[in-house]
Parts: structure tokens; C-alpha cells; sequence
């Protein structure tokens, strides 16, 4: 629980509100956001999925971007043309 971090906004764990994006052999997480564009189904690439926030365990508006390939951790300017 990190509601004591100034900034941070309520849910006050971990990545707070994120979603996570398939995309074989890839999966995205995209963390702290404020809200919700897309709930379920297919992204298209360059569609709004979110709004950048800071949920969780945050102190300040930004986007974290993870991104696993089969489970490891890759830099996520890898994989940007």
C-alpha cells in the first residue's frame, strides 16, 4: 500500500490501474492509468487504449511501459521503429 506517496491516487498498490496487452510472442503492460479507453477485445496498432495517470504506486502522471517476451523482461525501444 503506497497511499502515503504523495501523488499517488487511489488504487494505492503496485501498478494501480493497468492493463495488459497481448501480443504473441509479446505482452505489454501499460500502468497508472487514469482511465480506460478500450475495457476488452483487439487494439489496433496506434489506437488509444488509456489515459495517462497516476494510480498506484506513483508520484506523478506518466505511463510505465513493460513489455515480456515469454515472460522475460525486454526494453521496450527494442521494439519501436
Amino acid at each position: 500500500d503506497c497511499a502515503g506517496m504523495t501523488g499517488s491516487v487511489s488504487p494505492h498498490t503496485g501498478y494501480g490501474n493497468f492493463q495488459r496487452i497481448f501480443s504473441d510472442p509479446l505482452t505489454h503492460y501499460l500502468a497508472h492509468q487514469n482511465s480506460f479507453v478500450i475495457t476488452s477485445g483487439i487494439a489496433l496498432q496506434s489506437q488509444q487504449v488509456g489515459y495517462v495517470g497516476s494510480t498506484g504506486c506513483s508520484t506523478g502522471n506518466h505511463l510505465h511501459w513493460t513489455v515480456t517476451h515469454g515472460g522475460t523482461y525486454i526494453d521496450p525501444a527494442s521494439i519501436v521503429p
